[in-house]
């Protein structure tokens, strides 16, 4: 099982699913088989940039032939958002269109270096990624 299967798991076992997201795709799509694995944008990060991304894709036999974030407040999430839904992989006989929301967020505690973000997922549904910004530092003279 590689990591992005094992955090699907997890999160149905878990079952995370927080009311505010969206519960039904488009088209009745079976879990993706394969991906890569979510990332929050460093740059967002060190920005403190946070946001949602819906983001429309289509599904060709198995395969995502087109993702776009119509409408997005910030390009860096939405690059990252739809370069992930590229990535998916389904079950070949399944074609179609769906809609899945990127939830970037970020905690009110500070790190005192990078760590990897939270991430959660429902999908083709949702996928909240929570990351922990990076105290900036401070040089005493």
């Amino acid at each position: 099982m590689n990591q992005f299967s094992a955090a699907v798991a997890s999160l149905v076992i878990l079952g995370l699913t927080p009311l505010s997201l969206p519960q039904t795709p488009t088209i009745a799509l079976t879990d993706p088989i394969a991906g890569d694995f979510p990332t929050y944008p460093p740059l967002a990060v060190a920005a403190r940039i946070e946001g949602t991304v819906d983001v429309e894709a289509t599904v060709t036999k198995g395969i995502v032939t087109k993702a776009d974030a119509p409408s997005t407040s910030n390009a860096a999430l939405a690059v990252a958002a739809t370069n992930n839904v590229r990535s998916w992989r389904f079950a070949p006989e399944q074609s179609g269109r769906f809609k899945v929301q990127f939830i970037f967020e970020l905690t009110k505690e500070e790190g005192l270096q990078p760590e990897k973000p939270e991430v959660q997922m429902k999908l083709p549904l949702w996928v909240r990624i929570i990351a922990r910004p990076v105290r900036p530092l401070t040089i005493i003279r």
